[in-house]
């Protein structure tokens, strides 16, 4: 009997483990990033990646917004718009009181692929224009698993955009 008891508390702990080292593990995922790609699902090539990082830069420079993209293996079961929209609040994308941030989120094992905007961003980035630009640049890509050109071409599309509006030349990428 007692054996039987030591064995239910070590499964007990190995769960409660688990599931700490899983949030864990979550947290470092959701916390400020120090680059503007965050590619968790090393889909994305190393010189797409820094030509990618290299006009955020210059978007941020020059307009002040901050985009972040962020690839993952999957999402775990979460709704990609409550996860995308959660994530870009606990990234703090966008100044304080202005909230000009873009987020890019994509799953690679769902194939979802999700935009968010800050409230500093919508009268230049509509819910139309956002769709538009999955579908037309990045998902046909996105769907033959070419990721370096599907996520280069929705990052540049959504750059210009906010470029043209602020009336600022980006260095092409």
């Amino acid at each position: 009997m007692a054996r039987f008891t030591v064995r239910r508390i070590f499964v007990l702990l190995l769960f409660i483990g688990a599931a700490v080292f899983g949030a864990a593990c979550e947290q470092s995922l959701v916390s400020k990033p120090s680059q503007p790609v965050d590619d968790f699902a090393e889909v994305i090539t190393p010189p797409y990646e820094k030509r990618i990082r290299s006009l955020a830069r210059d978007l941020f420079t020059k307009t002040g917004v901050e985009l972040s993209l962020v690839t993952l293996s999957d999402l775990a079961g979460a709704d990609p718009n409550e996860y995308a929209h959660r994530l870009y609040n606990e990234r703090g994308l966008g100044k304080t009181g202005e909230d000009r941030g873009v987020l890019i989120l994509v799953s690679v094992r769902e194939q979802k692929m999700r935009i968010r905007t800050g409230t500093g961003l919508k009268a230049i980035l509509s819910p139309r224009q956002i769709g538009e630009i999955q579908d037309r640049f990045a998902a046909p890509l996105l769907k033959q698993n070419n990721y370096d050109d599907g996520l280069l071409n929705g990052v540049v599309a959504i750059a210009k955009i906010i470029a043209k509006e602020s009336g600022v030349t980006l260095k092409e990428p």
